[in-house]
């Protein structure tokens, strides 16, 4: 909601609501139980979720009959999730990356014997690697940085546990060949440039006071900013 004393966006939890039916009527009678005027809304926004944004029957259409002008918006946060998911699916190197950081996440949390070996081996303390969240795509470089500091004490870890007896150790050993390739430490590092711009966009693009004007500008200054990081020698021409 707008406080319209000083103009500006205020965030309002309204509540947590169970809905066994998810259709957009369903939703949209959820929506009602907020209780707001419908007529005072200035705009909505949603993921892509046809029961949210169709145009015929979802939340979006049914609001807009209601009030013309609250026009319906996809998230920009979404979105930007979903051309990165898209973007890495489709480089192989960077997807594969992406993948074995998950899977070297996976050991080291599936089991606090391996992760109390993990931080004995890192002298450091730079971190034990994280699993990645499945479905925030532009929130990776905690978990990149964490496999790019401790890369030695990976693949150090990654060989003692392929040579014992645990059910992981298969695992580990594909793990440990793949790690000792340059070109999985160059794609991390190339994930690592991409996520980075990415994940301050996402900050940006969920910021309260940003506008749609606002968002255009932030998404064209990272798209610049990406574009000239092709230039780069290491980067390969096909991936923007």
């Amino acid at each position: 909601m707008v406080n319209s004393q000083i103009l500006e966006a205020e965030e309002v939890f309204l509540g947590l609501y169970e809905t066994p039916i998810i259709t957009g009527e369903r939703q949209f009678a959820v929506v009602e139980d907020f209780q707001f005027i419908i007529q005072d809304l200035g705009g909505q926004c949603y993921d892509g979720g046809s029961n949210m944004s169709g145009a015929v029957k979802g939340v979006q259409a049914i609001i807009t009959e209601k009030q013309p002008n609250a026009q319906y918006y996809h998230c920009a946060s979404h979105s930007l999730n979903l051309a990165l998911q898209d973007c890495v699916k489709n480089i192989s190197q960077l997807r594969d990356c992406m993948q074995w950081v998950q899977e070297i996440g996976n050991i080291v949390k599936g089991s606090p014997k391996r992760k109390k070996k993990f931080a004995d081996l890192d002298l450091k303390e730079t971190h034990d690697p994280k699993p990645l969240c499945p479905t925030r795509w532009p929130v990776r470089v905690k978990s990149i940085t964490s496999v790019i500091n401790s890369y030695p004490v990976i693949l150090h870890f990654l060989q003692s546990l392929a040579e014992s007896n645990e059910d992981v150790a298969g695992k580990a050993r594909g793990l440990y060949d793949q790690f000792s390739k340059g070109q999985v430490y160059l794609g991390l590092r190339i994930c690592l440039e991409l996520f980075s711009e990415t994940e301050c966009l996402s900050v940006v693009l969920q910021k309260k006071i940003m506008i749609v004007a606002g968002a255009s500008e932030a998404i064209n200054v990272v798209l610049k900013c990406l574009r000239g990081k092709k230039e780069c020698r290491w980067f390969q021409p096909s991936m923007f």
